[in-house]
């Protein structure tokens, strides 16, 4: 028997985004009405160039030090507990 675990592929990536940057309590404030990608095109950058949700913006915002990556991502296991009970987050799948 084979067993299958269910693991929700949140945050947004702009959310990882948000919390490497420390802007979570910014936009806590007006998380009600604003999506992270907007959000994120107001606040983010890399190097002078605006977050334009490519992958090539990713691999050139966290390739250098993929460590801050995985930060975000167990971070964001802390900052959000709002997961089914069913379902692991991507943090649990780094096992350290």
């Amino acid at each position: 028997m084979v067993s299958v675990e269910k693991y929700c592929t949140k945050p947004e990536l702009e959310m990882l985004l948000i919390i490497a940057e420390g802007l979570t309590d910014k936009y806590e404030k007006v998380k009600s009405t604003v999506k992270p990608k907007n959000f994120a095109k107001d606040y983010i950058k890399c190097g002078k160039r605006k977050y334009d949700n490519s992958t090539y913006f990713y691999t050139d915002y966290f390739g250098s030090d993929p460590e801050i990556l995985v930060h975000c991502i167990k971070e964001y296991k802390k900052y959000n507990s709002a997961h089914k009970k069913d379902e692991y987050y991507l943090a649990d799948l780094l096992n350290e």
